[in-house]
């Protein structure tokens, strides 16, 4: 018998989805997670994940198929249940909001599973609004919502702790200690590149550096700076720290080309004419656009990796958590000369695999909520326009990107060690068996806090209640009285009852009030005999269930 991968994964098709024209990180950094998942599954492991569709099996079946070893499985299923998490002993979901999922526990014992999830962007307001009521959901220390990077972390930890300061001042109370609160783990697990560059794997780094300036028709003696990922100004990076620096290079060396390609994605005309309009004012630099607003091919993005000599990133947008392009750069063997921002310092040791350009922020010499706060919580300023406005507050270090870029222009040596450095790092660091024995150690961990809080049982874990009361409590004076007073009647079935049932009106709505149960239904009624709540219980129904099926017989049995 097959043993469970210790968490199941929930892996709806836009957590996952490379081939729409939006590729974002996240959903590149879910399908490289959930590789990592199958590529470690031990000999008569299975890996069970959760995805919703008409075409789940095939696209997730597909997605994982190269990399489950020999004698591992993969099972899909269309939704998470209560009994299947108790199986398996966790749920892994790719975002942060782990509350919306503790209704599954409603059933069973808190400690029956672990709920995990992890973050992505965390300047939304959906992402700190999650994040912040943490505190007032059913959530233990058998629970986690992974960071991605230190930074990212702080972030997470800063809105619980306002979120906590606020609720004791409400309440005129203490703010309760840690071990009172008892709050979900808050563990720093990466993001994960496979170390396998797929570009010409067969040749080693000079070759594809130049069999990709081959065809890329850039010549062998350019020093090539390649930028991979969204051009977009307001909510990636702004270039002109990135288009400065390399102006000035290039005018310290008139007797080499220095290139920059930019590789992604420009999600309008606007944006590109933009961009546009900003390298003419450079005009000592060679720029090279592959993809644009038709976007780059992931063949292009290594193609692109492969021919350069360096790798940048001048992030300045609160958006970037992590920086998944650097670690595609690192299985590339590149340096990394990217801004001291974030996650970005997480991936970059200074000096030995890169270099981290320092970075000023307004931001840090503003003193609690700000008009941009006020703005866009009030929706005056939208989302994109908060993270473009903020990042104008940003300044990257123009001298400082100037000594980075001239250090390696110098010292090919120092270039190519730092490359090496670069692998050697992901390898160590960020790969798909680093980081699948991280998750696998962290859900382990869970498993030892629920096998010890079952121990304690009720004498030391009351389950909380939820967030919001159920409809049932904040609804229930609405109607003159409930209906099971009327429990113990039998409803005999019509045809008119029948032709109800299958009608246009109702049918859309019967088969999600029934919970999958509607074919039960119908075959009772075809029968003709008396259907009563216990007959309804008899046939796999719990009994809300069964009390709202005797409901809808009543509302469509005529009277007499």
């Amino acid at each position: 018998m097959a043993s469970h991968f210790p968490a199941a994964l929930f892996l709806p098709k836009d957590a996952y989805d490379v081939s729409s024209q939006q590729v974002l990180g996240r959903r590149v950094a879910g399908a490289q997670l959930a590789q990592s998942f199958a590529g470690a599954l031990l000999k008569e492991e299975m890996l069970t994940v959760v995805s919703p569709g008409d075409k789940a099996v095939e696209s997730v079946s597909q997605l994982l198929a190269g990399v489950t070893p020999p004698g591992a499985m993969v099972r899909v299923c269309d939704q998470a249940t209560p009994d299947l998490l108790s199986e398996v002993g966790a749920l892994y979901v790719p975002d942060p909001i782990i509350s919306r999922w503790t209704p599954l526990r409603n059933d069973v014992a808190p400690w029956a599973f672990s709920l995990t999830g992890v973050i992505h962007t965390v300047c939304s307001e959906g992402a700190l609004g999650g994040i912040a009521n943490i505190p007032l959901a059913p959530l233990y220390p058998w629970d986690a919502v992974v960071c991605t990077s230190r930074a990212g972390r702080d972030v997470v930890a800063k809105a619980l702790e306002h979120r906590l300061e606020t609720m004791a001042r409400r309440l005129g109370a203490s703010r309760p200690s840690d071990d009172v609160l008892q709050l979900p783990e808050l563990p720093i697990i990466p993001l994960v590149v496979s170390a396998d560059q797929p570009y010409q794997p067969g040749l080693p780094r000079d070759q594809r550096r130049r069999h990709a300036r081959a065809a890329l028709q850039i010549s062998p003696d350019a020093f090539v700076v390649a930028f991979v990922g969204r051009l977009s100004f307001h909510s990636k990076c702004h270039p002109i720290s990135l288009y400065r620096a390399l102006e000035q290079l290039a005018l310290d060396h008139p007797d080499r080309d220095i290139v920059l390609i930019e590789c992604g994605h420009i999600f309008n005309q606007w944006i590109a004419a933009a961009y546009d309009e900003l390298r003419v004012r450079f005009p000592h630099l060679c720029f090279r656009l592959v993809g644009g607003l038709e976007p780059a091919t992931d063949e292009q993005k290594w193609q692109v990796l492969a021919a350069a000599d360096v790798f940048t990133s001048p992030a300045d947008n609160l958006q970037e958590t992590f920086g998944l392009s650097l670690l595609e750069a690192m299985a590339a063997e590149l340096p990394l000369v990217v801004s001291d921002w974030n996650g970005y310092r997480d991936l970059v040791a200074d000096g030995e695999n890169g270099f981290l350009i320092p970075t000023q922020d307004v931001l840090c010499d503003v003193d609690g909520a700000d008009d941009i706060d006020a703005q866009f919580s009030l929706g005056t300023l939208d989302y994109d326009a908060m993270i473009g406005v903020r990042s104008m507050g940003v300044v990257v270090d123009h001298s400082a990107y100037v000594r980075a870029f001239s250090a390696l222009f110098h010292d090919q040596n120092r270039c190519r060690s730092m490359a090496h450095a670069s692998l050697e790092r992901l390898k160590d660091r960020y790969s798909a068996s680093a980081v699948s024995a991280a998750y696998r150690h962290l859900w382990l961990r869970l498993e030892q806090r629920r096998a010890e809080a079952a121990l304690k049982q009720a004498s030391a874990w009351q389950p909380l209640p939820s967030g919001l009361p159920g409809y049932g409590s904040l609804f229930d004076h609405y109607a003159t009285s409930g209906f099971s007073a009327f429990a113990d009647q039998s409803i005999q079935p019509t045809e008119e009852l029948a032709a109800h049932l299958s009608s246009t009106m109702n049918q859309w709505l019967l088969e999600r009030l029934s919970a999958g149960q509607l074919s039960t239904l119908r075959r009772l009624v075809d029968a003709g005999e008396p259907i009563s709540l216990e007959r309804l219980c008899s046939q796999g129904c719990s009994r809300n269930q069964a009390l709202r099926l005797l409901a809808v017989l009543a509302k469509f049995t005529p009277p007499g």
